[in-house]
């Protein structure tokens, strides 16, 4: 297991396409990536659901929200660029309530949803921190 159950509770785990990678949500606790040849989880991000792996497993994308309980109030999607260590909030000019995404090889170009369902597909200038 890849998963510490005494610390939460998790679903959602997808693969990377290199199969280097597990992404899966932490009930409580956000996102998490396995690395699988270091046989630990690198990284957490305390807040985020729906990970995806870009087809050349070299990005991964997810969304944080934030709701009333009834309602979405936010929704940003975060990039990670796996072979840099760096992510970025990616622009959201119209502050759109965006709630999951997919990419295409090399991050090029994201498709993603909104609160309203409405789907989109968008340019990504490729600069992370």
């Amino acid at each position: 297991a890849i998963s510490d159950l005494r610390a939460d509770r998790y679903y959602g785990p997808v693969l990377s396409p290199d199969q280097k990678y597990v992404a899966f949500n932490g009930l409580t606790s956000g996102i998490h990536l396995f690395d699988i040849e270091a046989n630990a989880v690198v990284f957490i991000a305390s807040q985020g659901t729906s990970p995806t792996f870009s087809p050349d497993g070299k990005y991964l994308i997810y969304a944080v929200t934030t709701d009333n309980g009834h309602e979405f109030e936010s929704g940003e999607l975060v990039l990670i660029d796996l072979e840099k260590h760096a992510y970025r909030y990616i622009s959201n000019p119209n502050n759109e309530i965006r709630i999951r995404a997919t990419l295409s090889k090399n991050a090029e170009f994201i498709a993603y949803q909104t609160d309203d369902n409405k789907i989109f597909r968008a340019e990504l200038p490729l600069k992370t921190k």
